[in-house]
């Protein structure tokens, strides 16, 4: 299990690695929500069409049954100025003078020069590793991403370790990877904070990027073959409590 351990330690940084980048952007352009597939359902049969008495008392329309939901993936959606995260249940309400990043600006993020299928998605994050799922920030640089990772070993780690323990063990390996990109005193610590989530771990990271004073609460999440990680960044003040709020349970 040490490349899950890696991966998501990886994760945990994105958020940081961003700030650094300065891919920042206020465009508050609105685009059409990405349809969500949906399963073909078998056409009823003629009720007029006649059969033997012995099919019509012992036989039923044979229908197919869903995927096991571990393995299915389904891409949030933007409704207006919310987002929902269907696989955790889990709704955002814009806070005033923020904005979503758009599809377009989504995807170049992904590395996709178009918007993509589900099936697409999930591709991106086997080839990435993850995938920018929600991207939400505020005129003075605060965000909130929620990246997702897909491996099929990581529900049973979970089980196994329980989430808490493993986002507890990646503190060191977080920190490491924040020295990489030249943060400073930086100081990883596991929290207990309230959260519209079931099941979680959360972890509190401060430290000073280009002196700015950065203070991250990152919620960690599995939802069967797929790993969520949603990151709340402030900018000098902890505003996360009014943030915190702004998510609720769609359950």
């Amino acid at each position: 299990m040490k490349r899950n351990t890696r991966i998501i330690a990886f994760i945990l940084c994105l958020a940081v690695v961003f700030l650094v980048a300065g891919c920042g952007s206020t465009n508050k352009e609105e685009t059409p929500q990405q349809s969500v597939q949906t399963e073909s359902v078998p056409q009823a049969e003629d009720p007029s069409a006649e059969e033997p008495a012995s099919q019509q008392d012992s036989e039923e329309p044979e229908v197919d049954e869903p995927e096991n939901d571990d393995s299915v993936y389904i891409p949030g959606e933007r409704k207006e100025k919310s987002y929902i995260c269907n696989m955790l249940g889990l709704k955002f309400k814009l806070p005033k003078d923020w904005s979503f990043y758009t599809k377009k600006e989504l995807a170049k993020l992904n590395k996709s020069d178009k918007e993509p299928s589900v099936e697409e998605i999930v591709s991106g994050m086997e080839k990435n590793g993850f995938w920018y799922e929600m991207f939400a920030q505020a005129d003075s640089g605060e965000n909130i991403t929620i990246l997702v990772e897909k491996n099929e070993g990581l529900q049973d780690y979970i089980e196994s370790k329980g989430i808490k323990n493993i986002v507890a063990d990646m503190k060191d390996s977080v920190k490491d990877s924040l020295k990489e990109v030249g943060a400073k005193k930086i100081k990883v610590k596991s929290v207990d904070r309230e959260f519209p989530l079931e099941d979680y771990a959360a972890l509190k990271i401060t430290m000073k990027l280009n002196d700015v004073k950065v203070t991250q609460y990152q919620f960690v999440k599995g939802a069967g073959d797929y790993m969520y990680s949603i990151t709340i960044t402030c900018l000098n003040k902890d505003s996360s409590k009014k943030l915190i709020k702004k998510f609720s349970s769609v359950r």
